[in-house]
């Protein structure tokens, strides 16, 4: 809306001043005090577009976007701003301490950053907050390189087996059989480790390509964290196509057909 009113500032002056009973027209201080306004709003929306997003992990961007802020508002701090422009600065800042900090202490958005290629340790405030987040990996990883379905089954084949490979498989099944010292917790800090030091991938590249490609079991854990939406706004993009297709005009779909036209609406872009 401000910037709206900036870019149609002489139209609206000139009708301003055609219209008999129009209210006044703003100042030049208060043009300039909507600009600085805008300024501090902007970072705001381009953060509401992308945890929007639904083409993307949307979850792995919330503590980047969160970071992101924080810097803008304190460069916004170096600029001669007025009165009236420095209080809303301040009440912003107070703003995304109060309702956005909480975000940083949720293992969902805390997983999802460090297992995006892209962001990793960048995508947090600290060093501290990075080192806490490998931790937290280190802990859940190890926990899933436990579960019995992860670590391989020692006992020989039950059956003899035609096939030469077979046999040989047969023969040699005791080097299938798990170290008694095999230890979990060693493997998942390697893992960790090595994919953290690797180099970030770049801002166009999919990070969901680079896990399927990866022969890394920390990748079940990436498409567990990644594939968690940001924001309730995709489901309610659904709601909205629903309703398109379900008018008064066309009323008597049966659930069946509404919910295959549904869909083909939904993934259109993908068919194409």
């Amino acid at each position: 809306m401000l910037e709206r009113i900036r870019v149609i500032r002489n139209e609206l002056t000139l009708a301003i001043s055609k219209c008999e009973k129009a209210p006044p027209n703003l100042s030049a201080e208060e043009y300039k005090m909507l600009e600085e306004i805008e300024k501090m709003l902007e970072p705001f929306e381009v953060a509401t577009n992308l945890v929007s997003g639904e083409e993307y992990p949307s979850l792995s961007i919330i503590l980047p976007i969160i970071k992101g802020l924080s810097l803008k508002l304190v460069e916004l701090e170096k600029i001669n701003l007025n009165e009236i422009s420095r209080k809303l600065l301040e009440s912003l800042k107070n703003s995304v301490s109060k309702r956005i900090k909480p975000y940083e202490k949720r293992t969902s958005c805390i997983m999802a950053t460090l297992l995006n290629p892209k962001y990793k340790k960048r995508g947090f405030k600290t060093d501290d907050e990075a080192e806490n987040a490998i931790r937290l990996l280190q802990n859940e990883y190890t926990s899933f390189l436990s579960t019995p379905d992860k670590i391989q089954n020692s006992e020989p084949p039950a059956t003899a087996s035609s096939s030469k490979k077979e046999k040989v498989d047969d023969l040699l099944y005791f080097l299938n059989i798990p170290d008694s010292q095999y230890n979990p917790r060693s493997d998942a800090i390697v893992d960790v480790r090595q994919y953290v030091e690797k180099p970030n991938i770049f801002e166009a590249e999919d990070p969901l390509k680079y896990w399927q490609v990866s022969q890394s079991k920390l990748k079940e854990l990436a498409f567990k964290y990644l594939s968690i939406p940001a924001s309730s706004t995709p489901a309610e993009r659904i709601f909205s196509l629903a309703g398109q297709i379900l008018t008064e005009r066309r009323n008597r779909l049966d659930s069946e057909h509404f919910h295959h036209l549904l869909f083909i609406k939904q993934k259109f872009n993908f068919f194409n």
